[in-house]
């Protein structure tokens, strides 16, 4: 007991425990790995490193399936955990589309301005109830569709700009507009969940 007191750092939150051993956990440690290969997904967009790209990119979206699954079997959740993994969906999916617009991909600049604002209203709600609560919020299965939806998304892009495979014109757009809808709603409802209302 005394050495779990020891590795935990302290804190002025009432509820938000976090154990320097949380680090080690398995399904951390995949979210940390997903967190750590950004920047190299990015390098690749812009030198057109295409197996860089896919293969880290496919890195990134097994570990994003793998950690949460991986968590509940370990009986590994952790506030850490609740951290980590929308942050790793955040920064890879905003950095991705800022690399897309680099190199001219026909990816929207508006689209990447919509889901920056989205990112950043979504945050300030979740702040606001942390404040309230003092609890981490629990993840949302329509936040999680959303990253799915624009990854499919990004990846279309890619492969329409690549040249890779024949991607007909029309179905990026119609994959941004069902990603995007699925961003819009999913901020619409931790609105009305976590914005302060008058009694």
């Amino acid at each position: 007991m005394a050495s779990v007191q020891e590795n935990r750092v302290p804190s002025t939150l009432h509820n938000f425990s976090f154990c320097v051993s949380h680090v080690f956990y398995v399904s951390n440690l995949l979210s940390l790995l997903r967190i750590a290969v950004i920047p190299f997904v990015f390098w690749g967009l812009l030198k057109q490193n295409y197996w860089l790209v896919f293969g880290l990119g496919s890195l990134g979206l097994i570990t994003d399936t793998l950690d949460g699954i991986i968590a509940r079997k370990l009986n590994q959740q952790s506030d850490l955990g609740r951290l980590l993994d929308p942050i790793g969906d955040k920064l890879g999916l905003l950095s991705t589309t800022l690399a897309l617009i680099v190199i001219n991909s026909n990816f929207p600049f508006w689209a990447f301005l919509v889901l920056l604002c989205r990112d950043i209203t979504v945050f300030i709600l979740k702040c606001c109830q942390f404040q309230k609560t003092q609890q981490l919020p629990q993840p949302d299965p329509l936040g999680k569709t959303t990253s799915w939806a624009l990854a499919v998304t990004l990846l279309l892009y890619l492969l329409k700009h690549w040249q890779l495979f024949e991607v007909p014109m029309w179905l990026p757009k119609i994959s941004l507009f069902m990603g995007l809808s699925c961003a819009l709603i999913s901020m619409t409802k931790y609105f009305y969940l976590y914005h302060p209302r008058k009694h």
